[in-house]
């Protein structure tokens, strides 16, 4: 991550990074995207420091780790943080989900 300064940001305390990430997760793919001055909160960038280094930890080694997923575990653990209920209401759409499925 390549950290950049701009005014904006400075002023509020927070960072700005410029960040290669991949946007497909086959293992086959290459395709890439470059996001450029993503502003994360001190929580937000925490966040997602403490979920890389899980990540990094339990990734096999050379393996590619995708920005859109860290950043969809972020979400799902901020909204288990703040609304424990939601943990329910995903079991309760899984259910419905395969329900769908097993009865067409």
């Amino acid at each position: 991550m390549k950290e950049e300064n701009t005014a904006e940001t400075v002023a509020k305390g927070e960072k700005a990074i410029s960040e290669v990430a991949t946007v497909v997760e086959n293992k086959d793919s290459t395709t890439e995207t470059l996001l450029r001055n993503a502003i994360l909160t001190s929580e937000t960038l925490f966040r997602l420091e403490q979920v890389k280094k899980l990540k990094n930890s339990t990734a096999k080694k050379g393996e590619r780790i995708s920005i859109a997923r860290l950043m969809g575990t972020i979400i799902e653990e901020y909204l288990d943080d703040k609304y424990p209920q939601t943990k329910e209401l995903y079991k309760l759409m899984k259910n419905m989900t395969s329900e769908n499925i097993i009865n067409g």
